[in-house]
C-alpha cells in the first residue's frame, strides 16, 4: 500500500521512475543523492530524434538500425539495436515530456494499453514534439504497414505499374535476348500481356512522380492533410475531456446526486465517447505522403538520396487514383520493327483520362 501511494504521489509530481529511458540521464540531488528528474543527453538524444524523424518519412526500423549500428549507437548491454528495440523505443511518451501512470498499480504492465488518463505532465524536458510522436504512433498502428513486400527494396516500380489489358500488376523479370551478352531486365505482365524494360518504365516513372511532387496538386493535397492533422488533434482532446467527466462520475454519486440521474449522464458520456473515439479513430489512419517528402524545387536532390524502400511507398502513393493516377502499361501496336517510344505506352489513370 505504500508503495502504491508513494507511486501516485511520484507520478503526481511528474518525477521520473524506474530504468532512465534511452537519450536522458539522471539528475540528482547533491545533498541527499535523491534523484530529482531528467535531462536530455547530449550524446544519445539526437539517435531519439532522427529515430522518430526518419520513420515519420517512412524509414524501415531494419534499415535505421543497420544505419544507427554503422553510426556507432550501443544500447544499454553495449549491443547495436535491433528493429524490435527501436520499435519500443519510438513507442515512449517519455520523449514528448509525458509520464504514464496506472493508478493502484506500483508495476506498470507494457500490455495494458496507454490512455489520455493515463498521462501526466512531466517534471523534464521532451526530446520530440508531440505532434511528431503522434504521427510515428499512426504510422506504427496502422494495419496495412507490413514488414515485407513483393519487390521489396528491390525494383521501384513492382506491384506498382499495371497491365493496361488485365489490370494485373506488373512484376520484375529478366530475360536473355537474342545476341545479347546479358540479360535484359524488364517489367512483365503475370499473364503475359505486356512487357517493358525496366530502365525506361523507372526513368518516365520518375520523371512523372517528381513532376507531381514538385506541382501546386500535391501543395493541396498537404494542406489538406494539415487540417486532418489539426482535426486530429481536436478529437484526441475531446475524448481525453470526455474520460475525465467519466472518471467523475462515481463522485456524483457521493455528492447527493441521484441515481436516476447519474445513469442518464453516464449514458450520455458513453454515447459521446464512442462517437469522439470513432472519430479519432478514421482520423488517424496515415496522411498520403505525410512525412515522406516534401514539395518544392529540391525535391529531385532529396529523392537521390531517399532508400529505394521509401521511394517505392511514395510511388505507390502517387500512382494511385486518388492521387496523380493508376500507371498504366499499353501493348506494343503493330509497327514492325519500330519500337515504339516508352511515352506512347504509359497512360495515368482511366482510359478516358488518358
Amino acid at each position: 500500500m505504500r508503495t502504491t501511494r508513494t507511486a501516485a504521489a511520484e507520478a503526481a509530481a511528474g518525477r521520473p521512475t524506474g530504468k532512465c529511458p534511452f537519450g536522458y540521464k539522471r539528475v540528482y540531488d547533491e545533498n541527499t543523492g535523491k534523484m530529482l528528474t531528467q535531462v536530455p543527453d547530449p550524446a544519445t538524444a539526437p539517435m531519439v530524434r532522427d529515430l522518430f524523424e526518419r520513420i515519420a518519412k517512412g524509414h524501415a526500423l531494419l534499415a535505421i538500425a543497420r544505419d544507427f549500428a554503422e553510426q556507432g549507437y550501443r544500447n544499454g548491454k553495449g549491443e547495436p539495436f535491433s528493429g524490435n528495440h527501436l520499435r519500443s523505443l519510438a513507442r515512449l511518451h517519455a520523449y514528448t515530456g509525458l509520464r504514464v501512470h496506472f493508478p493502484g498499480r506500483a508495476k506498470h504492465n507494457w500490455r495494458l494499453q496507454v490512455k489520455a488518463e493515463h498521462l501526466i505532465e512531466a517534471n523534464w524536458k521532451p526530446i520530440i514534439d508531440r505532434d511528431l510522436f503522434w504521427q510515428v504512433q499512426e504510422i506504427l498502428d496502422d494495419p496495412t504497414r507490413k514488414t515485407t513486400r513483393p519487390g521489396r527494396a528491390n525494383h521501384l516500380l513492382s506491384h506498382v505499374a499495371v497491365c493496361g489489358v488485365c489490370g494485373n500488376w506488373m512484376v520484375w523479370r529478366s530475360r536473355q535476348q537474342p545476341n545479347a551478352a546479358d540479360p535484359v531486365p524488364s517489367y512483365v505482365c503475370r499473364n503475359g500481356h505486356v512487357r517493358v524494360t525496366e530502365a525506361a518504365l523507372d526513368r518516365l516513372g520518375e520523371d512523372l512522380l517528381l513532376g507531381y511532387l514538385e506541382g501546386e496538386a500535391l501543395a493541396d493535397d498537404l494542406a489538406a492533410q494539415e487540417a486532418d492533422g489539426a482535426a486530429l488533434r481536436q478529437a484526441r482532446a475531446d475524448t481525453a475531456a470526455l474520460r475525465a467527466q467519466l472518471k467523475e462520475i462515481p463522485g456524483m454519486i457521493e455528492a447527493g446526486v441521484s441515481a436516476a440521474n447519474v445513469a442518464v449522464a453516464e449514458q450520455r458520456i458513453l454515447r459521446a465517447l464512442g462517437a469522439a473515439e470513432r472519430r479519432e479513430k478514421d482520423l488517424s489512419s496515415p496522411a498520403a505522403l505525410r512525412g515522406l517528402i516534401e514539395p518544392g524545387p529540391g525535391v529531385r536532390g532529396r529523392w537521390a538520396s531517399t532508400p529505394l524502400a521509401v521511394q517505392r511507398q511514395i510511388a505507390r502513393l502517387v500512382f494511385a487514383e486518388d492521387a496523380l493516377g493508376v500507371l498504366r502499361i499499353l501493348p506494343t501496336a503493330t509497327r514492325g520493327p519500330v519500337r515504339v517510344p516508352i511515352e506512347e505506352r504509359v497512360q495515368i489513370g482511366e482510359d478516358d483520362k488518358a
